[in-house]
């Protein structure tokens, strides 16, 4: 499972009336994806910025998941899709970080209910990746142990130039 390569192909279709840079048949969206280190069910740290925002031009009813194999096909980062779920990516895997930890999305900064594949995007919309160490646990809740800000929340860019973890407790 180490060093393991996989090719991967992104069929793109494209309609020639669209190629021409029709406005009505392309949105714009922008992407950002935050990782984390592998620490194990220890706790989290802070995340690392992966891909720091980016816009990008996609076919009108592409979906989040059309946008993520772009970008990381794009960015040449490893990544594994298996059963409808970005599982792997660049070598952070679901449950590194404990029984609970994988890959998150959100859009415009609230977490769907569908699948990547499932959530077809409109022009503005923004995605974000990030790995959570507990998806049971809601995010920027009080945890109920410490009543602290969980180490769960969304990331968010900090004045430093890094990605904070808990805006409200630098």
């Amino acid at each position: 499972s180490g060093d393991e390569k996989s090719d991967y192909t992104l069929l793109i279709k494209v309609d020639k009336e669209a190629e021409g840079g029709s406005s009505s048949r392309q949105i714009r969206v922008r992407f950002e994806l935050f990782g984390d280190s592998k620490h194990g069910s220890s706790n989290h740290k802070s995340y690392s910025t992966w891909v720091k925002q980016e816009s990008f031009n996609v076919p009108r009813g592409s979906t989040v998941k059309y946008v993520t194999e772009k970008v990381l096909l794009e960015k040449k980062m490893d990544f594994v899709y298996e059963n409808g779920y970005f599982s792997k990516i660049r070598g952070l895997a679901e449950l590194d970080n404990g029984k609970y930890s994988g890959w998150r999305y959100s859009v415009n900064g609230d977490d769907p209910e569908v699948g990547c594949a499932d959530y077809v995007l409109d022009s503005n919309n923004e995605i974000t990746w990030y790995f959570t160490d507990d998806y049971t646990e809601p995010y920027g809740e009080p945890d109920d142990d410490n009543n602290n800000s969980n180490s769960n929340s969304r990331p968010s860019i900090s004045t430093g130039g890094g990605v904070n973890r808990n805006p409200s407790n630098p």
